[in-house]
């Protein structure tokens, strides 16, 4: 089975392609993830971050359900812990 720091890495590639964004750079650790990205004028910083963690989001619970559990605390979600233990 695929890593899912490894999935999150090609979800944030699609993503970023249906975007006209380019990632030049990303680094998944175990709770955050760090990018470099080009991305047209059109697309404001908040808005590529919104679209970036909502999208990614969707498709991380999908093919990792237990992220849900783990990540959603207290009605807070963040994005974190993404390589398996």
């Amino acid at each position: 089975m695929e890593d899912a720091a490894e999935y999150a890495k090609r979800v944030f590639r699609k993503i970023g392609g249906e975007y006209d964004t380019i990632i030049d750079t990303m680094e998944i650790v175990e709770d955050h993830v760090h990018m470099f990205l080009e991305a047209p004028p059109r697309l404001s910083p908040s808005h590529i971050v919104q679209i970036l963690k909502s999208t990614s989001a969707r498709e991380m619970f999908g093919q990792f359900p237990r992220l849900d559990k783990e990540l959603w605390v207290g009605g807070y979600g963040a994005m974190a812990t993404l390589c398996e233990r």
